[in-house]
């Protein structure tokens, strides 16, 4: 531990806040050296200086950020979640899927402590102030696109600029990575690509906390219930950057638009949506009747009905215009934090209703006819098969009762026609057998 007197010997010299610019700017030197429990215990020592240093780290707050983006995308890079044999387990980041030395055990207590201030009550609110409300927009330049290799190296796996960067334009090749490096349709289905907005300071906050959830999976739970402590400061804040049109209830289409645009999901842009998701899944999931329909905390009623609306014309899309790749994993973790979402606000409105109607969460854009002529195929539609598995409650139960029947109808042909088949091969085998 360091003295009271050598603490304020760093404040008053600024020792923080020039050694955070001068690594971020030598980080293709240094950092891209660093093992992955040096690269940890660097993360652990930026985050607790940032917190015991608030007043230096707003001066060099985006050098702060990329520093600590950058690691914790590389350990989200090598978590895993299969228990293979050629992976290992971490103290801290669980199972990986490279070897890591052991010899720093003794510090992992220590480690954990300071990587811990990131979602802190503290450290929470003063990025989400700063990221949302205070932030200089003109330090962020413009958006262009550009190429990448693709890479698995710690030193090139990119985050954002540096403040004091000779090059500017280096930021988003940096922060996007491949994004706009190859072309893609306008449209698909019924939704038309929409072009990425300009680059804004809450896509940073966004991804950082996505990252740390990714990175320490173990720790989720506490990452999320720290963001979700003070409802009205990030998950009302996310809700109004993803949909800052209250009246527009058509919003996701924009989202979807994303999604032709960068089928792949890798710019950042998509942060923002993932983890409202995941924070407002996490919340809605321990409110009890009172604070929901009573108090109506953190949400309104109408504003559920907002996001219900949201999540579920999302999801449909998403699946009926094959926009999501299921066996990419940045696509489906997408996708799973806006069906979560969506399963939890259907489940409680189906326990105690809050939607207007019976029919809300039924989708006008199809027709019965065309949902069933999609199962009448000689090929079943894998579209149809997976909304029915995953979203049954877009189809009127009535109409789910007549397609029911017709399965039911359908597959007792099948059984019958085996049957017969079955019998006219017994009656062959007979033949064969007399006339042997």
């Amino acid at each position: 531990m360091l003295s009271k007197q050598t603490l304020n010997l760093i404040e008053k010299t600024n020792i923080f806040e020039n050694s955070i610019k001068w690594i971020a700017s030598k980080e293709n030197e240094k950092i891209s050296k660093l093992s992955t429990n040096e690269a940890l215990n660097l993360i652990g020592n930026i985050i607790f200086f940032g917190n015991l240093f608030k007043n230096c780290l707003s001066v060099c707050l985006l050098d702060w950020a990329y520093l600590v983006n950058r690691i914790l995308k590389y350990c989200a890079f090598i978590v895993t979640d299969n228990k293979k044999s050629n992976c290992w387990h971490h103290p801290l980041l669980g199972w990986t899927s490279e070897r890591i030395d052991g010899g720093y055990q003794w510090a992992f207590t220590r480690m954990i402590k300071q990587i811990s201030l990131l979602w802190s009550k503290e450290m929470v609110e003063f990025l989400a102030i700063n990221f949302f409300t205070n932030f200089d927009e003109t330090k962020l330049p413009q958006q262009q696109n550009v190429k990448r290799k693709n890479s698995k190296s710690f030193g090139e796996i990119p985050i954002f600029p540096t403040m004091d960067n000779k090059l500017p334009s280096d930021f988003l090749q940096k922060f996007i990575g491949k994004f706009g490096s190859k072309k893609h349709q306008e449209t698909i289905g019924s939704i038309q690509a929409v072009a990425l907005p300009p680059f804004t300071s809450p896509i940073i906050f966004c991804q950082l906390y996505q990252n740390a959830l990714l990175a320490f999976y173990n720790s989720r739970i506490e990452i999320l219930s720290s963001l979700s402590r003070n409802d009205s400061l990030v998950l009302a804040k996310l809700w109004h950057y993803i949909n800052p049109d209250v009246s527009n209830t058509e919003g996701f289409k924009t989202c979807l638009g994303y999604l032709v645009t960068d089928p792949g999901v890798t710019s950042p842009h998509f942060a923002p949506l993932q983890l409202f998701g995941e924070i407002a899944y996490s919340l809605i999931s321990i409110l009890d009747e009172r604070e929901m329909y009573e108090t109506e905390k953190p949400f309104t009623r109408i504003q559920l009905c907002q996001i219900a609306t949201f999540a579920n014309r999302f999801c449909f899309h998403a699946i009926w215009d094959s926009l999501i790749d299921f066996e990419n994993r940045r696509s489906s973790l997408l996708f799973t934090s806006m069906y979560n979402l969506l399963n939890i606000l259907f489940n409680r409105d189906c326990r105690r209703q809050f939607t207007p109607s019976k029919n809300f969460w039924t989708i006008p854009e199809i027709s019965f006819k065309a949902f069933v002529t999609e199962f009448e195929r000689n090929e079943t539609s894998k579209r149809a098969q997976l909304l029915m598995e995953k979203m049954p409650h877009i189809i009127p139960l009535r109409d789910r009762i007549f397609l029911f029947r017709k399965f039911i109808q359908f597959s007792s042909k099948i059984s019958q026609e085996e049957q017969k088949q079955n019998k006219v091969k017994h009656k062959d085998r007979q033949l064969t057998i007399f006339d042997l």
